[in-house]
């Protein structure tokens, strides 16, 4: 009886197989709707872009476990709702920004901390002819979707985030004719700068499709003019992190797509602000190609970076899965640091890192209780100056020992001259009989310099003081002429005080040390002159403290010189004779 089972069902099983091969109906092709504006642009290669595959790392990001990138078989399909052109609004406690579902990406993007003109949120990101905008996306390098109208599965126009509701989730989803199905799912949150992008790129067609997806970044963003937060001094552009080091190619310098391996992010900032992409999963390959041209050099005048994510081939019915991250917002250090995705190294502390986020620290600690910038950075300057005192009291010493014996350095100059050997010998053993060193003033000078350029660094890239008034400067991240011309005398005032010790052509050209330090600091960020303007004022304070406790000695000094001289002219006429 079981014998006789078995065999019935083995046969039925055969009967149905047989039957489902040969006589079994076609399944119809999915329904592809049409895309208003064309669908999609056409299969050829951005103008003037050489692409050039590039492997992409396989090292992973530790402390991300969640976002896997990955192929998986897909057997059934869900039918697509019917795409139709809308913007979408999200208003978050940080941000106002904007979905255009024509590209699927986000069009607008403004800051609600951080005013521009007519004090209005600046606009980051807007619909004024950037070439991509974030959300953008390529296949396989040859053809993009700026024109493809996206289906949303959200109902209404306009959404506010709160603590209520503190995230919205948006699909996006478009079928190509050629059987690529693409679904973008856009998480919003209410207290980040921040969007969430899971991208799934499905096989629907016949046959098999390479899964190569490049994410776009604009090539520039929007900073108003008028009381903005430029800065000509910080490095603008294209930036990439490999989790080592930054790299900044120049954009006049870019031809052709140029790639960077194993990168965690890339990034297009201004002066204060960025917008940044980092995978989730694994290291990408970073790339930037010629944006805008200059229509008379021909030369390219922004550029488009992004990043490349590899999948294997997909067969019929396989998916990828992938997820990054969009960045959109202020270079605040703190509060890119607790990203955890290293986004934080987009803040250039300069080549002493340390030393710079040592005095980021203390500046930022000190206004939490003083609650004025300009407070903190005349404070952190007096402390800088009372740790480095005896360096710069050591100088002034050195350069007021050297003033005193300049007459007889001279007279060693003129009776040696056509013996440049004797001269050095006599100028030594008088630099050793006054204890002299005539590298005593440029060493302490050298030694402060990498503390002057680790706070120029951090009070020329510091967000914070953006906005932030003192006296009368209402803005400490913009130039001030009446602080620039106040920081112009100080450092008159200060070299009339300050011992030469040279001729009287080198006291001229230390006088032209303020001019020229003026010039220079005249579009310097007030927040930097209010630094060194300080700065001098203490050193004119300890100047003047230094020349009074020197006073009585002075008189004295006549009568040394005197003598000083008679031993030289007595020793001269004893070696003649």
């Amino acid at each position: 009886m079981e014998k006789r089972f078995f065999l019935a069902l083995a046969l039925s099983i055969t009967v149905f197989l047989l039957w489902s091969h040969f006589f079994a109906p076609v399944p119809p092709d999915p329904v592809q709707p049409v895309n208003d504006a064309g669908s999609i642009s056409e299969t050829t290669p951005t103008a003037g872009v050489q692409v050039t595959d590039v492997p992409v790392a396989q090292q992973e990001i530790p402390d991300v476990s969640d976002a896997m990138t990955g192929v998986e078989n897909t057997e059934s399909f869900d039918t697509l709702p019917v795409p139709e052109k809308r913007r979408i609004h999200i208003e978050t406690d940080f941000v106002i920004a904007e979905i255009d579902t024509t590209g699927g990406r986000i069009t607008s993007w403004r800051l609600k901390d951080y005013l521009g003109v007519e004090e209005q949120p600046i606009e980051l990101i807007s619909p004024d002819d950037p070439l991509f905008y974030p959300g953008d996306i390529r296949l396989n390098g040859r053809m993009d979707f700026t024109h493809t109208t996206f289906a949303a599965n959200i109902d209404g126009d306009s959404h506010v985030l709160d603590e209520n509701k503190p995230t919205l989730d948006i699909e996006l989803t478009a079928q190509l004719p050629s059987g690529e199905y693409l679904k973008k799912t856009m998480t919003f949150h209410f207290d980040k700068y921040m969007v969430d992008l899971e991208m799934t790129l499905t096989n629907r067609g016949l046959n098999n499709i390479a899964g190569r997806i490049e994410y776009l970044l604009p090539d520039r963003l929007v900073e108003p003019l008028e009381n903005s937060a430029t800065n000509r001094y910080i490095r603008k552009g294209p930036v990439f992190w490999d989790g080592h080091s930054r790299e900044n190619p120049k954009v006049d310098k870019i031809q052709t797509q140029v790639q960077f391996p194993g990168v965690r992010w890339a990034a297009i900032q201004e002066s204060y602000f960025f917008s940044c992409i980092a995978p989730l999963s694994h290291l990408a390959t970073g790339f930037i190609e010629p944006g805008h041209r200059n229509p008379q050099s021909q030369k390219p005048e922004t550029a488009v970076p992004g990043i490349i994510m590899e999948a294997q081939s997909l067969a019929p019915g396989d998916s990828v899965v992938q997820k990054v991250i969009i960045l959109i917002g202020p270079k605040k250090y703190d509060m890119l640091r607790n990203l955890d995705l290293g986004v934080e190294n987009i803040v250039n502390f300069g080549w002493i890192e340390i030393l710079g986020k040592f005095f980021y620290y203390i500046l930022i600690g000190s206004v939490g209780y003083l609650k004025n910038y300009g407070v903190g950075i005349i404070l952190i300057t007096i402390g800088v100056k009372l740790l480095l005192f005896p360096l710069s009291h050591k100088q002034m010493q050195s350069m007021k020992k050297m003033q005193a014996i300049q007459p007889q350095m001279k007279a060693i100059q003129e009776k040696y001259r056509k013996e440049p050997q004797k001269q050095q010998q006599e100028l030594g053993m008088l630099y050793k009989k006054h204890g002299v060193n005539p590298m005593g003033g440029c060493l302490p000078m050298l030694i402060q310099f990498p503390v002057f350029i680790a706070l120029y660094q951090v009070l020329m890239n510091l967000i914070e003081m953006r906005g932030a008034s003192f006296l009368w400067v209402h803005d400490l991240s913009q130039p001030n002429v009446i602080m620039v011309i106040i920081m112009g005398i100080s450092m008159v005032v200060q070299q009339k005080m300050t011992p030469v010790a040279g001729d009287p052509r080198q006291a001229r050209i230390m006088m032209m040390m303020p001019i020229i330090f003026t010039a220079m600091f005249w579009n310097f960020p007030s927040g930097l002159v209010l630094y060194w303007l300080t700065n001098n004022i203490l050193t004119i304070g300890q100047q003047y403290v230094m020349n009074r406790l020197n006073a009585p000695s002075d008189k004295t000094e006549p009568k040394m010189k005197a003598r000083v001289r008679r031993r030289l002219d007595d020793k001269t006429d004893s070696d003649s004779a």
